[in-house]
């Protein structure tokens, strides 16, 4: 998939098809099913100028600030999920339900959005705001120069994207499923 800007879309907007900044994230909470273990990104042409980096912060390590109980509920309860409203301009309207945790044989499954996880409860309430509170004290960027790839578990890492100005910065996203292609979430 591309991820070159679009001029239809306005900054205004929270979309990977413009130069606003992303809000940290796992991919594909939105769709049923097991979503893809990794992402790589291979840049085409970078960013000239300031931003466009990606930013990366360890979710595993935001997990530890919830006790045993809590945990276990991330497991069991169930929560919605929907897409962007920009992606509906692609024919995209997606809606799941799903734990935010799934043990699947490969490894946890974590899932996260700060703007697409439906406040339904104190829990639900304290992952999303603490989520955004701990990925902007701990995460790291990384400018992907032409040509490099960086890739990720996305079972694991919460990721997001600083706002830049240079519209010709083309990148390509692969998601990639995986150790099972398997629905166990």
């Amino acid at each position: 998939m591309r991820q070159r800007c679009d001029p239809a879309i306005s900054d205004a907007v929270v979309s990977a098809a413009n130069t606003a900044a992303l809000t940290p994230h796992t991919e594909s909470y939105e769709f049923p099913g097991l979503p893809p273990r990794y992402v790589a990104l291979w840049c085409v042409r970078p960013t000239q100028g300031e931003g466009g980096e990606t930013t990366l912060a360890d979710g595993y390590r935001f997990l530890e600030c919830f006790d045993p109980i809590e945990q276990r509920a991330l497991h069991t309860n169930i929560y919605e999920w929907r897409s962007r409203p920009s992606l509906a301009r692609e024919g995209v309207i997606m809606s799941a339900r799903h734990p935010i945790l799934t043990q699947h044989p490969a490894g946890l499954v974590m899932r996260y959005s700060n703007l697409d996880l439906v406040r339904s409860d104190d829990l639900v309430e304290r992952y999303i705001d603490d989520g955004l509170y701990f990925f902007n004290a701990t995460r790291f960027a990384v400018k992907i120069e032409r040509n490099a790839v960086l890739i990720w578990d996305n079972w694991r890492m919460l990721h997001a994207r600083n706002a830049f100005t240079d519209r010709n910065r083309l990148l390509r996203r692969i998601l990639i499923a995986g150790e099972s292609g398997t629905d166990a979430a």
